[in-house]
């Protein structure tokens, strides 16, 4: 729109009217007020790390083919169960940018676990060979089997019960055991058993029945009397025989200046039989008696070259009915010097005899010798044979003349001769001399010390031989 500025006032003649163009006012455009958006801060979620989440799509899969020398071996990633071993393989499917895992473990019951780094993640769809072997556990405990006849039996090792039969008895550490097998109304059956680490000690045990028992109370007027059953002596009356299986025994009593007496006694069992006996008095006894005994026991006793018996380690050895005067009595045991004695007997009178017998000295046709140094360590030889180094004893060596030599580096060598007896040990000492350098060493001192040491040493031999 055009606007015309008109001026107002009289118009002259002179004054010309200027008609100025008038400046359009411009339009106003109102706009409207657009409201400043309010600014929300939202968190920020992280972005979640890389899972080991095999076959997810676009993660990308790689693989580790896990091998192991057996079946079944459980396979672990970094303490996370992947699966079993099925013909000694197991395939790991693992996301080839995820984060990667450090270590594989397998195990199996009965081996000993296995473990190893694992390699890079292969390239995508790539697979990567691992190889594991897995050693059996080393067993360290054994076992053993008990069974009985009759079973039922109470099972024990070294005092620590087990069970009834049939038992095993098992988590024994290897060596010898003490096994017990018990049972109402049959004995103990008792045995050491060896024990080994990864076996089974089978042992049967047959038990037997128990015995049942009875006793015997012997008494005699006068007191004093040998109680004899059965041949055996035990003792001086009173006496109390016990554990004796039912049977019919032969009792006997002697003392001297009575007559001898015998009788036949029943025993039963779980009961005591009573015997009292009152001895007849020899009214002009014309008889002794002798007891015995012996170290060691078990001797053999002969009174005027007749045998009587031998010596009991309870009790002494009675002969009745010897007759009053000197008697020869003699003692005899394998292994042992024979011992004669002479023995008075007393009418109606005990006289104790005891031996004591020594040992054969066992005969020998070797002799030995004992050999030390000083310094130690000394090579021995004996007739140039090598025997061993010092200190030592050469045995089994043959009487008469043998040569003796020392060599030990750093000293001068010993060689000296002695004689040997049969059964005879000889002890040598030798203090050897050092080796002096040969170049500042004459040749004759040389000679002399070694002269003089033989003499010193066949000195030695001769003062220490022991027959």
């Amino acid at each position: 729109m055009l606007g015309i500025l008109v001026a107002a006032g009289p118009v002259s003649g002179e004054d010309n009217a200027t008609i100025l163009p008038a400046t359009p006012t411009p339009e106003v455009t109102i706009l409207p007020i657009t409201p400043t958006p309010e600014v929300t801060i939202l968190p920020i979620t992280p972005t979640p790390e890389a899972t080991n989440l095999p076959g997810i799509p676009g993660s990308g899969t790689s693989y580790y083919d896990i091998y192991t020398n057996i079946n079944g071996a459980s396979v672990f990633f970094d303490a996370e169960y992947k699966g079993v071993t099925s013909g000694g393989l197991l395939t790991v499917p693992v996301a080839t940018t995820g984060t990667p895992y450090s270590t594989v473990r397998t195990e199996k019951s009965g081996y000993q676990p296995a473990s190893t780094s694992l390699p890079p993640v292969p390239g995508e769809e790539q697979h990567t060979s691992v190889y594991l072997t897995l050693n059996p556990v080393q067993p360290t405990t054994g076992d053993i089997d008990v069974t009985s006849s009759p079973s039922g039996a109470n099972v024990y090792v070294d005092s620590v019960y087990y069970g009834t039969s049939p038992q095993l008895c098992s988590g024994l550490t290897p060596g010898g055991h003490t096994l017990e097998v018990m049972k109402a109304g049959y004995d103990t059956w008792k045995q050491t058993v060896s024990v080994v680490a990864g076996q089974t000690t089978h042992i049967h045990a047959s038990l037997t029945a128990s015995a049942q028992y009875g006793s015997l109370y012997v008494s005699s007027n006068p007191q004093g009397a040998n109680v004899y059953l059965n041949g055996k002596y035990y003792g001086l009356t009173p006496r109390t025989i016990g554990s004796l299986l039912p049977y019919t025994y032969t009792l006997e009593l002697t003392k001297s200046g009575y007559y001898d007496w015998t009788k036949s006694v029943r025993i039963y069992a779980n009961q005591e039989t009573t015997v009292s006996k009152s001895l007849e008095k020899i009214a002009v006894p014309t008889t002794g008696t002798l007891s015995l005994t012996s170290n060691p026991s078990y001797a053999t006793i002969s009174v005027d070259g007749v045998s009587y018996g031998v010596t009991d380690p309870a009790y002494p050895l009675i002969i009745n009915g010897i007759a009053a005067g000197r008697h020869t009595v003699r003692a005899e045991l394998e292994g042992y010097n024979d011992e004669t004695t002479s023995v008075s007997v007393a009418v109606g009178a005990s006289t104790p005899v005891s031996f004591s017998l020594t040992p054969v000295t066992p005969e020998t046709d070797t002799a030995s010798v004992q050999v030390a140094s000083t310094p130690s360590g000394a090579q021995v030889y004996i007739d140039n044979l090598f025997k061993g180094t010092t200190p030592m004893t050469v045995e089994n060596l043959a009487p008469g003349e043998h040569t003796l030599k020392l060599t030990l580096t750093g000293y001068d060598d010993f060689t000296t001769s002695g004689t040997l007896s049969p059964g005879e040990t000889a002890s040598v000492t030798i203090g050897l001399t050092p080796a002096p350098p040969v170049e500042e060493t004459p040749a004759g001192t040389i000679g002399i010390l070694g002269g003089l040491c033989a003499l010193a040493c066949l000195a030695a031999l001769s003062r220490g031989k022991k027959r």
